[in-house]
């Protein structure tokens, strides 16, 4: 071997190599601070995505560790953590996603608020109530499936991409004029605040669409989303979607 070629070899043997990006985790709902009253299941929805695939989530809750595995690991996991809490007080939970070799993300930090359980001294005698004209119904929406962009598909900064969601129309009344959906939490991604909803009927699906952007740095972004009625509540299932940045 010529010095040369020695000294060539000699660097590359020290050249360090690539450190793999860390895995990520974001909590979809319930928002932090969210109340509880004692024996009520804490139910958290939890993403994480990793380019190295996700072999587990683990929450801690003080002493206790709950696992979720990836069966089989996935450069995705979408998960549910329930705890129920025995007693009143302020609950933390501290959740990270685990690579397939091994890595961590960074902990993220949930908190629940634990209430005393309402106790019922007596029953009332029921007394029919008549329906007050004009009385607005029960509204809900939930996740059917994502049409466009599944979770962890890779988008190039500054480029334009269209996520479609079908959601079903849960709730007691049809949708009508009016209704939107909105964003409520993470990264908005230059999408509009908010994008009008084609009347639906109950029990009916319809498709909704919302046009996003590449963020410009590298990494992994959520955008959460919900339905809005044109009194201003936010109802039913928070979806979202899931993009990487290569």
């Amino acid at each position: 071997m010529t010095a040369l070629c020695a000294c060539a070899f000699a660097l590359a043997s020290c050249a360090p190599a690539a450190t793999p990006a860390r895995p990520a985790i974001t909590v979809i709902s319930p928002p932090d601070g969210t109340r509880y009253a004692v024996g009520e299941p804490i139910v958290l929805n939890v993403a994480a995505a990793s380019s190295n695939n996700i072999a587990k989530v683990e929450a801690r809750i003080g002493t206790l560790l709950i696992s979720q595995p990836a069966s089989p690991p996935s450069p995705t996991l979408s998960t549910s953590v329930v705890y129920t809490p025995t007693q009143t007080g302020t609950y933390t939970f501290t959740l990270v996603a685990v690579d397939g070799a091994g890595g961590q993300s960074d902990p993220l930090v949930w908190t629940g608020v634990v209430a005393q359980q309402i106790t019922v001294l007596s029953t009332p005698t029921s007394v029919p109530i008549a329906p007050t004209p004009g009385a607005a119904c029960a509204l809900d929406a939930s996740f059917v499936s994502d049409v466009t962009i599944p979770d962890g598909t890779a988008v190039r900064s500054g480029t334009p991409f269209t996520k479609t969601w079908r959601l079903k129309n849960t709730g007691a009344c049809d949708w009508g004029a009016g209704y939107q959906f909105v964003f409520v939490d993470r990264s908005q991604m230059d999408a509009p605040p908010q994008v009008n909803v084609s009347p639906t009927a109950k029990g009916g699906s319809v498709d909704v669409s919302v046009r996003f952007v590449g963020p410009s740095a590298k990494g992994i972004y959520t955008s959460t989303w919900q339905m809005r009625s044109p009194a201003g509540e936010l109802f039913g299932a928070r979806v979202f979607v899931m993009v990487k940045v290569p």
